[in-house]
């Protein structure tokens, strides 16, 4: 691909999909379930699911998360 320049910006065009846009998703469950774009979806819907619920967050991951960085930065010094 040519680098373009500031002048050639009038040779640029858009082209519009014209494939019809999926209605947005009003709740987590609406979600499609399939893996194939990489995405685990039902794991993403739990994880927002209990991030909702204030149930994510729990002072075991805060323990384990501050011990892995205090870790990582020992092994950097």
């Amino acid at each position: 691909m040519r680098k373009s320049l500031w002048r050639d910006w009038h040779r640029w065009q858009l082209t519009l999909a014209l494939q019809p846009l999926s209605p947005p998703a009003n709740r987590i469950n609406d979600r499609p379930t399939s893996d194939t774009d990489g995405i685990r979806h039902e794991l993403v819907a739990r994880i927002r699911q209990q991030i909702a619920d204030g149930t994510y967050e729990t002072e075991e991951k805060w323990r384990l998360a501050e011990e892995a960085l205090l870790h990582r930065i020992e092994e950097t010094v």
